[in-house]
Formats: C-alpha cells, structure tokens, sequence
C-alpha cells in the first residue's frame, strides 16, 4: 500500500476533477449542502470493504482523530460555498497558496529545514499556475470579476482548515494505520455532517443525482488517497505534488474538449512541472 507515485497521482487526479464537477452540479441547481453530503455520504460508504482494518478506539484516540478529521468538513463547506460565489479560476489560483503554508508550518514545528532551491521551485509554480489560469489578464481585462468578498474569505477559510489539516495528519498518520484513519474520519464526519445539515437539504432533482455522486466520488478517493500520499511523503510534498494538477487539467482540456490553448498556458504547465521537480523539502524528523 505505501506506493507514493500510485497516491500521490490519484490525489492529483482527484482533486483536478473535483472544482470541474461542481461547476457543472451548481449549473443543473445542486447547492453546496446537497453536495457536502453527498461527498461524505459516498466517504463513509467506500470504506465499508475496509471494515476488516475496523477496531474501536479508547477516548483519547477518538478525539486525537476526530478533532482533525473535521477539518475535512470546513474544507470541503468553504470550498463548495467559494466555488458557487466565485469563478473556479479564482478559487484555483488562491489554493494553490496552500503548499506554502503547509511548508512553513513544518518549518516552524521543526519537520523540515527547505533550502533556497525549494523555494524558488515553489515560486516557479506559482507562477505557472498563474498563467495557467490566466487569471492576472482575466482579472484585468474585467473576463473574471471578484464580486463576492465573502467567497474570497471563504476561499481563505478553506485554506486554513487545509493546512491544518495536512499538517496534524502527517503526525496522525505515523500514530495510526491510514486504513483504520480512513474509516474513522470518514465515518466521524458522515455523523457530523447527517446530524448538522440534513434538515435543511432538500432532494436533489433526478438529473442531477450522476453529477453530485461525481462529486462524492471523487472527494472520496481523493481524501482516502491523500493519507497514504501523506504517510509516504509528508505534507508539504504532497502539497506540492498537488500543484500537478493544474497542467493534468489543461492537457485534459486540450486532449478532450479540443479547447484551444494560449502559448502562456503551456508555458506555466511546463513551469509547473519544472517547479515541482525542484521543490523538493527535507524533512528533519
């Protein structure tokens, strides 16, 4: 199981997909409600093979677990509720802040000493998924407009519930089996989530049912994959591995949508790539 190219290539894979799914449930009127609980209802059941890893925990463990696991809650609330207020190229470029974060966090409790080169890795991506986006000209030539400061802060919010999260499940994941986290976290926040916000969700609509369990699907192979990724390699690299999946988006939309492509936009791809490959964080314990 501890295979980081097979986990960090399905988190890439997963979370590109994501914000592009839930563009299209917003477009046929599925709310951010409908879709929190779809992606934690499809969390807790696509553990259930893995029931044999099941074993009951003492209280000191539950609340180790569950006071962390329920940031995977306040990212996947703000996130939602920033893609319906914002356009998916703002929210992208602002996440993609989050490897920054996390590394200097980690830095901060002592993990990690990254040296000038990680740095300027980490720039050169920026950078890229800046032209990636295209979101410097797009907001300058009025194409994308931030008329809601209450997404821009839930957008925020998202990211700080993010690298609290990759931060404190580094330490989890050396403490417990991913398998046995897996279940419980996804198992906590299901309860959670049913309990708070299903009073006031009412039914999807039939057609849009394919689309919010995309959604589900998606976010549960992302989150079940990313505590592996973390095991393997830490949560700043799987932070900045993520960063990948900006030219893995652009190249789908090249290949299958037969979208046209800007120079720019393969441009910061290749800066991307080349970023990731120098941002490289050396972990001290």
């Amino acid at each position: 199981m501890d295979n980081p190219t097979l986990w960090v290539s399905l988190v890439v894979v997963a979370t590109a997909v994501q914000p592009i799914l839930v563009k299209l449930g917003y477009r046929v009127e599925l709310d951010a409600l409908q879709l929190l609980l779809m992606k934690n209802l499809l969390s807790a059941l696509i553990v259930l093979p893995f029931v044999k890893s099941f074993r009951w925990l003492d209280r000191d463990e539950f609340w180790r677990i569950a006071r962390i696991s329920v940031f995977i809650l306040g990212i996947n609330g703000f996130s939602l509720l920033a893609l319906e207020l914002l356009p998916a190229a703002v929210v992208v470029t602002l996440t993609t802040t989050v490897p920054v974060f996390v590394a200097l966090v980690n830095i901060i409790l002592g993990r990690e000493r990254n040296s000038f080169k990680f740095w300027l890795g980490l720039g050169i991506s920026l950078v890229g998924v800046a032209l990636v986006t295209q979101i410097v000209a797009a907001l300058v030539n009025g194409k994308v407009v931030i008329d809601s400061w209450l997404g821009v802060l839930a957008t925020f919010a998202a990211i700080a519930c993010a690298v609290t999260y990759r931060v404190n499940m580094e330490k989890l994941t050396h403490t417990f089996e991913p398998k046995l986290l897996w279940i419980w976290c996804f198992w906590i926040n299901a309860v959670v989530i049913f309990a708070v916000a299903l009073p006031f969700v009412s039914m999807p609509k039939i057609e849009a049912l394919p689309l919010a369990a995309g959604v589900g699907l998606s976010a549960a192979i992302a989150n079940s994959a990313f505590l592996w990724a973390i095991r393997s390699v830490g949560a700043t690299s799987t932070s900045v591995f993520q960063l990948l999946q900006r030219p893995f988006i652009l190249f789908c939309t090249a290949s299958i949508l037969g979208e046209f492509l800007s120079t720019s936009q393969w441009m910061g791809a290749l800066l991307v790539i080349v970023g990731v490959g120098l941002a490289r964080p050396k972990q001290l314990c």
